[in-house]
C-alpha cells in the first residue's frame, strides 16, 4: 500500500534527524484513512505502534497528536464494522508494549492519549468522530490502563499505590485479588498470596492504614467497638482491613498442612518483630495499641493449638502412651 509506505517513510527520515516540513506528516497521517482493510489488519501491530510513537514524539506540533488519534479511531472503528475486532484484542494483549520517552519533549502514551480525546470530543464540528469515539472508547481506555501500568511497574511506583491513591480502592484491589485464591489452590499459589500479602504488610504507613477513621462516638459505642476487638468479626475486618485479611487467610492456612501453616505463621511473626523494632512506636502505648491490633490471633492460636506443633513434636506427642 502507498499510504502506508510513504508514511513509514517519513517517520524514518524524521527519526534519522532529517528537516520536519510543515505539514508534512499531518498530510501522510490523512493519507492513512484510504489504506486497504487486508493491509491494515496484516500489519495492524506495525502500524498502531508506528501510530503510538508518533503520537508521544510530536507533541509539540499541535496537530499531529489529533490527526494521529483521528487514525487510531479510524482503524479501530474500521476493524468493528468488518468484525475484525478481535485483532485489537490481541494487539492490546500480546503486541502492545509502551516505549519509554526517547527524547525530552516526548510524554507518555497515557497522558497524550488522554488529552487528545479530549481534545477530538471538544471539536464540537466533527459529530461523526466524537460518535465513533464514544462508541469504541473502550479500546482507547484499555490502551491508557496498560500503558499506565506498565510505566507504573517500570518505575517501581507499584509499590506506592498506598501512599499515593485512595486506600478504600486499593483495599477493593487487594480484597478481589485475594478473593481469586480457594483453599483447594496448589502449595505454590498459597506460598505467592502470603507472599503478596507480606509485601502489603510491610508498607510504611501499615499501622495507620489499619486504623480506622477518627470520628466523635459516644461512650456505649466506644465500649462496644472495643469488645469488637477480640473477634475476628466482619466489623473487625472492616475497621482494621490488613490486619483482618491477614488474620482470616492465616485462619484457612491453619486448616492446612505443615508448610502453608507455617508460611503463614512466619508472615506475622515477621510483622510483629518488625512492629517491635520500628523506631516509631517505641512508647508503651503505641505498642499496647499495636498489641491489641492483633487479639483476635490469640483466638485462632488457642483454637487451633493442637495444629500448630512442629512436625517431631506433633509426632512424638502422638506416639506417647497415657499415663
Amino acid at each position: 500500500d502507498l499510504h502506508v509506505y510513504k508514511f513509514f517513510h517519513h517517520c524514518q527520515l524524521i527519526q534519522s534527524g532529517s528537516n520536519e516540513v510543515p505539514g508534512e506528516l499531518i498530510k501522510y497521517l490523512k493519507c492513512l484513512h484510504t489504506m486497504e482493510i487486508h493491509v491494515m489488519i496484516q500489519f495492524l501491530p506495525v502500524i498502531l505502534m508506528q501510530l503510538f510513537r508518533v503520537l508521544t514524539n510530536m507533541t509539540h506540533e499541535d496537530d499531529v497528536p489529533i490527526s494521529c488519534t483521528m487514525v487510531l479511531l479510524h482503524i479501530v472503528s474500521k476493524c468493528h464494522e468488518e468484525g475484525l475486532d478481535n485483532y485489537l484484542r490481541s494487539f492490546i494483549k500480546y503486541s502492545f508494549r509502551p516505549e519509554k520517552p526517547s527524547t525530552p519533549q516526548a510524554q507518555l502514551i497515557h497522558e497524550t492519549l488522554a488529552t487528545t480525546m479530549i481534545a477530538v470530543l471538544k471539536q464540537s464540528a466533527d459529530f461523526l468522530a466524537i460518535n465513533k469515539l464514544l462508541k469504541y472508547s473502550c479500546f482507547f481506555f484499555e490502551i491508557i490502563a496498560k500503558s499506565m501500568a506498565t510505566y507504573l511497574l517500570e518505575e517501581n511506583k507499584i509499590k506506592r499505590c498506598l501512599t499515593l491513591m485512595d486506600r478504600g480502592f486499593v483495599f477493593n484491589l487487594i480484597n478481589d485479588y485475594i478473593s481469586g485464591f480457594s483453599p483447594k489452590d496448589p502449595k505454590v499459589l498459597a506460598e505467592y498470596k502470603f507472599e503478596f500479602l507480606q509485601t502489603v504488610c510491610n508498607h510504611e504507613h501499615y499501622i495507620p492504614l489499619n486504623l480506622p477513621m477518627a470520628f466523635a462516638k459516644p461512650k456505649l459505642q466506644r465500649v462496644q467497638d472495643s469488645n469488637l476487638e477480640y473477634s475476628l468479626s466482619d466489623e473487625y475486618c472492616k475497621h482494621h482491613f490488613l490486619v483482618g485479611l491477614l488474620l482470616r487467610e492465616t485462619s484457612i492456612a491453619l486448616q492446612d498442612n505443615y508448610d502453608i501453616r507455617y508460611t503463614a505463621i512466619s508472615v506475622i511473626k515477621n510483622l510483629l518483630i518488625k512492629h517491635a523494632f520500628d523506631t516509631r512506636y517505641q512508647h508503651k502505648n503505641q505498642q499496647a495499641k499495636i498489641a491489641q491490633l492483633y487479639l483476635p490471633f490469640v483466638g485462632l492460636l488457642l483454637e487451633n493449638i493442637q495444629r500448630l506443633a512442629g512436625r517431631d513434636t506433633l509426632y512424638s506427642c502422638a506416639a506417647m502412651p497415657n499415663s
